[in-house]
């Protein structure tokens, strides 16, 4: 198959963000969801994409195969499989992030993108950075249960100390977490707390800060 720029960038996306559904490609190739979904079986008909199940369910993920990377210079591993402890963030990240960089028209550097590249908050990762034209780099963290407070803290110091990131969004769906890192991170103006509410998988979703 001849692959096309649009392909790689799929890929790349895909890899960095370790894995995706089809809805997700539909979203991130701003098309209809059954273009999308042939897109996908040609890319897993020559090899380049691989179908796993996901932990305690009947739907698939779409995860980049060592020859997609190896074909388009990625150096980053595709990730073994799906963790079930982290399948919801990971997935809701994807739209998350989606809806992030359509607002902001930024782009987004995912977790396992700064992790190639060795950057760190002391011992911690946030889930991505925000560049935006012309900003500072924002540090993202999708927060969809509350951490321990003695954590959270520790996290919020580390970016204070942190001179590469002046910003930290924490993006939360729900009340309970809001108030909870609202709560702690009172007097830290470097922390700002923003309410994502998805309309669907493939519709663009709303980020408010």
């Amino acid at each position: 198959m001849r692959l096309t720029k649009r392909d790689e960038g799929l890929l790349w996306w895909a890899n960095g963000m370790g894995y995706v559904t089809v809805a997700q490609v539909s979203a991130f190739m701003a098309t209809e969801f059954s273009t999308a979904a042939r897109r996908v079986r040609i890319l897993c008909g020559a090899g380049l994409l691989a179908r796993r199940p996901m932990p305690m369910s009947t739907a698939t993920v779409l995860i980049p195969t060592r020859d997609a990377c190896a074909l388009i210079g990625d150096d980053l591993p595709p990730i073994a499989g799906v963790r079930i402890a982290t399948a919801r963030h990971d997935l809701a990240l994807v739209d998350c992030a989606h809806a992030l960089q359509r607002k902001y028209r930024a782009a987004f550097e995912p977790e396992r993108r700064l992790r190639q590249r060795g950057f760190a908050i002391g011992d911690h990762l946030p889930d991505g950075i925000l560049n935006k034209d012309g900003a500072a780099a924002i540090a993202v963290e999708l927060e969809l249960s509350q951490k321990a407070p003695a954590r959270l803290v520790e996290i919020f110091n580390r970016y204070a100390a942190n001179l590469d990131i002046d910003t930290v969004w924490y993006i939360v769906m729900s009340d309970a977490v809001e108030r909870h890192v609202r709560r702690l991170a009172e007097g830290r103006s470097y922390v700002k707390i923003g309410r994502w509410r998805p309309n669907g998988a493939t519709s663009p979703s709303t980020v408010e800060e």
